[in-house]
């Protein structure tokens, strides 16, 4: 790898003088003083979170010279009773917490360390404090000791001794894990470790853009955040993590065996600061806190799913039963019943978490996941049937199991027969849910692990890419060409390629961003893009990424129908996720079709708190769902604020899902969530909505526009939650059109230019011309993949602002997006003028959801809103509290 360079240094580094007092400072035993000085902070020639380098002055203060111990951490669990962290999967190391009193402590939250850190009468570090004390008075230097690559002495990372397939062969630092906290050379201000062992926690909230606005002295960080900075490298990091500069981030899972810390003290202690809160996720237990209840209990809204997960134990499932729950589900890994060997069957855990549901009047949801690495039981991943993926962008294996591995469907088989035989017929069961890939148990592939899916199988290679560089993916595409084209020569043809035999049928090439090209194996980093200048090869693209798509669609199926067979009265979900970027594999309404085929279902797992966001994210499966007939629910991606928890409701009923799943963290971390999710419960029930038109969602010229999807997709997410608080739409895409979906609208509104599939556009035209109604913005072009204008032209064959259509019509609006008051004011018109006025047409955070039974209102805002509405034939005014749902029948 590349190592980082800097032809000038980066920072001028300047340490104040020292007044007589703190040099006769003595510090704290085993700690060291760092000196106050200004330093500029960042790297020119990082990644993005390191620019833009900036100054910053830092006061003096002590700092512990080494991590935090296993056996000083012991000793403080010891003293206060505290739980002691979960052991590390390190081979040949058992019993790591008292075995290697030594060694840095590991797998502890962010929590763990600040509670040690208080108990100890310090802190954790700022990490402009610790990037200051890391360089160690060295100026513009990239890691502590200088600026060549470490060498043996110098840090324990990703060796010769390592397993990571990034490591560097000819360096031996010594140790295949944690090593010693003093076994390496100190920097400059007699600090160990402060380059590799384990990633340390710092005491900010993380934000990417943090530097732009920071202050200049003393930066604490932002003043709120989801995740906290990690600094340092561990002891499987690339040389790019041990920069001084580097940052990372990380929600602070339990068990995270390559997370440390270690603390510092103010030299001059003041009159108490607030303090600045920890993680407020509401995914993180209370600590010593008893759990809040409802005022009375909620009764469970019949023909609907409330899912909390995951697992129970007896006070819990009181008090989910309490507050309407149905079920509670629970991530059965083939690895959890498997995991001594094949055929070796111990359901014991699951057994005891059934009994638990069943007596306090609960239902399950096993959550049935293999192939991900976390859920692959050991003996099988050390057997020759093991054959993981492979990405393009780096051409190293991961851990998670290719969906192409033909050894891996009888083992599936196994696994899904031994749980049905067990449990299908104990009454208990409400619903399973199919984890079939990826790095979670999601219909897609893996995009990025880390965190928790280390802790069992150990970290491994993971980035958001293509992951199909296995032998065995590329015979299947080579198929797939064969088959599509019949033989070389059509492939030629359609591609523009000069292959000469079968075996030289390839993918299209990947651009690498230079993030892509980086390992990062603590962070998300960005796949390869696609390239493509002409026809030919936007065709090439748009055939390899059908391809990819339709594997992923096809396993799905596959396990489906196998577990239909296993289950055949049950209700089966298909857990899919993301927001559908081209290389996640996953296509939405592909996969509610494939759930349909089998009287299933898709629990899409993304929301968050925003309404708006969460129509955007989960709409394309909730319009896909009505129209193929299969049910579908909604799961959030993580925390959930207290506003979230309406804006959650409101979406699952204003979309007809069957099934909404908390983290149940997310309601029952504070009397307020509680009480905010008991006033609302009422509005969660089963509902058919009616909107009033269709949004195209543009799947191809998304597909295409890899090297913009970011802003391409930003742009259509925007416009989507727009116009949704001006009017309710569903989405139809590219598939959805030519099996007839437009056959349910009047209308249909392009909210942008951009490629279609030919087919896709000649289905548009028959729905044209049998009276539908296609709104257009002036300025926005529809082209055939191949570049034809043919279909657009004839649509718009001037600049008039109406054309007929044989008996429907286009429609051209004269606005634009960066002025969309005035667009949605021409949009209010219009359907005035179709003598179909819309219920709101007002972008101010009021939703509006025609249901077959009422009207369905949500004010998203802080303020009371006072307004009329079109409902039922009428204008009526009405008024709404903050963050609270209607309905008007």
């Amino acid at each position: 790898m590349r190592a980082f360079q800097f032809s000038a240094p980066l920072f001028i580094f300047y340490l104040c003088v020292l007044p007589a007092c703190l040099q006769a400072a003595d510090p704290p035993a085993g700690m060291v003083l760092i000196p106050g000085g200004v330093f500029c902070m960042g790297a020119e020639n990082g990644l993005p979170s390191e620019k833009p380098v900036h100054a910053v002055k830092i006061d003096s203060f002590f700092m512990d010279c080494c991590l935090v111990t296993n056996e000083a951490y012991a000793a403080f669990c010891q003293a206060e009773n505290y739980p002691l962290p979960v052991p590390p999967n390190f081979a040949g190391m058992a019993d790591y917490l008292h075995a290697y009193p030594k060694h840095p402590v590991v797998g502890i939250t962010w929590h763990d360390a600040e509670a040690y850190a208080s108990w100890c009468g310090k802190r954790l570090p700022t990490e402009a404090e610790w990037e200051y004390a890391s360089r160690g008075g060295l100026a513009g230097k990239d890691y502590p000791w200088g600026d060549g690559l470490p060498g043996p002495g110098q840090a324990n990372f990703a060796a010769k001794e390592s397993d990571m397939e990034w490591r560097v062969v000819h360096v031996a630092d010594g140790y295949r894990f944690t090593s010693p906290v003093n076994h390496y050379t100190p920097n400059g201000f007699g600090l160990y470790d402060m380059a590799g062992n384990v990633w340390q926690w710092c005491s900010d909230w993380y934000q990417e853009d943090y530097y732009t606005h920071s202050p200049a002295v003393n930066p604490q960080g932002p003043d709120q955040g989801v995740e906290k900075v990690l600094r340092g490298g561990c002891w499987h990091s690339p040389f790019i993590d041990l920069r001084c500069s580097r940052r990372i981030h990380s929600p602070g899972w339990p068990g995270m065996s390559n997370i440390g810390f270690r603390c510092v003290q103010d030299l001059y202690p003041t009159a108490a600061l607030p303090e600045k809160p920890g993680r407020t996720s509401a995914m993180d237990p209370l600590r010593g806190k008893p759990s809040p209840k409802p005022a009375r209990a909620l009764k469970p809204t019949k023909g609907f799913e409330l899912t909390f997960g995951n697992d129970a134990d007896e006070a819990q499932a009181k008090l989910y039963r309490s507050l309407g729950v149905t079920s509670v589900e629970s991530y059965v890994t083939w690895e959890s019943v498997e995991r001594n060997g094949k055929g070796d069957w111990d359901f014991r855990r699951w057994d005891r978490q059934v009994e638990i549901l069943k007596k306090h009047g609960l239902k399950w949801v096993p959550f049935l996941i293999a192939g991900c690495a976390y859920a692959t039981p050991a003996w099988f991943r050390a057997s020759d049937q093991h054959y993981p993926s492979v990405c393009l962008e780096h051409h190293m294996a991961s851990t998670i199991q290719s969906i192409w591995n033909p050894a891996l469907k009888p083992q599936i088989e196994r696994f899904i027969a031994e749980f049905s035989k067990r449990y299908r017929d104990s009454g208990v069961i409400e619903s399973v849910l199919l984890g079939v890939s990826g790095d979670f148990g999601e219909a897609l592939y893996p995009v990025w692990g880390g965190g928790w899916t280390f802790i069992i199988p150990g970290v491994y290679h993971v980035h958001l890419g293509f992951w199909c560089g296995e032998e065995y993916a590329r015979q299947a595409f080579r198929q797939y060409a064969l088959q599509r084209y019949n033989d070389l020569h059509g492939i030629n043809a359609a591609w523009g390629t000069a292959w000469n035999q079968a075996g030289e049928i390839d993918y299209p090439p990947l651009l690498m961003p230079e993030k892509s090209r980086y390992i990062l194996p603590d962070e998300s980093n960005g796949s390869g893009v696609p390239f493509h200048s002409n026809a030919l090869e936007r065709r090439r693209w748009l055939d390899f990424l059908s391809w990819y798509r339709q594997a992923m669609t096809d396993w799905s199926d596959w396990w489906l129908g196998l577990t239909r067979t296993y289950f055949p009265d049950h209700p089966i979900y298909l857990c899919t996720g993301g927001n559908a970027h081209p290389a996640h594999g996953s296509d939405f309404s592909d996969q509610c079709r494939a759930a349909a085929r089998h009287r299933a279902g898709v629990r899409i797992t993304n929301e968050a708190s925003d309404y708006g966001e969460n129509f955007y994210l989960t709409r394309w499966v909730a319009s896909a769902g009505h129209f193929y007939d299969a049910y579908f629910g909604f799961e959030p991606a993580g925390g959930v604020s207290e506003d979230g928890i309406v804006a959650r409701i409101y979406n699952a009923t204003a979309s007809g899902a069957r099934q909404l799943h908390w983290y149940a963290g997310n309601l029952t971390a504070s009397q307020q969530r509680i009480d905010r999710f008991e006033k609302n419960a009422g509005m969660i029930f089963p509902a058919m909505p009616k909107a009033p038109f269709a949004l195209f969602y543009p799947s191809a010229d998304l597909a295409l526009n890899w090297t913009w999807i970011d802003r391409k997709i930003n742009h259509f997410r925007e416009r989507s939650a727009w116009l949704r608080d001006v009017v309710d739409h569903d989405y139809v895409d590219e598939r959805m059109i030519c099996d007839g979906a437009l056959d349910r609208y009047r209308y249909l509104f392009v909210s942008d230019s951009g490629y279609v599939e030919a087919a896709t556009l000649q289905a548009m035209d028959t729905w044209l011309r049998r009276g539908g109604v296609l709104l257009l913005l002036r300025s926005h072009r529809l082209l055939a993949v191949s570049g034809d204008p043919g279909f657009y032209r004839s649509w718009f064959p001037d600049s008039t602002a109406v054309h007929a259509i044989g008996q429907g019509r286009t429609i051209i609006l004269n606005g634009s997006w960066d002025h969309r008051a005035d667009l949605f004011r021409q949009l209010v018109q219009f359907f005035n003028r179709e003598n179909r006025p819309l219920p709101d047409g007002i972008e101010d955070g009021v939703f509006v959801t025609r249901l077959t039974d009422g009207w369905y209102v949500y004010n998203s805002t802080d303020q009371t809103i006072d307004k009329p509405f079109f409902l039922s034939g009428r204008w009526v005014r009405k008024t709404l509290l903050p963050h609270t749902i209607r309905l008007y029948r």
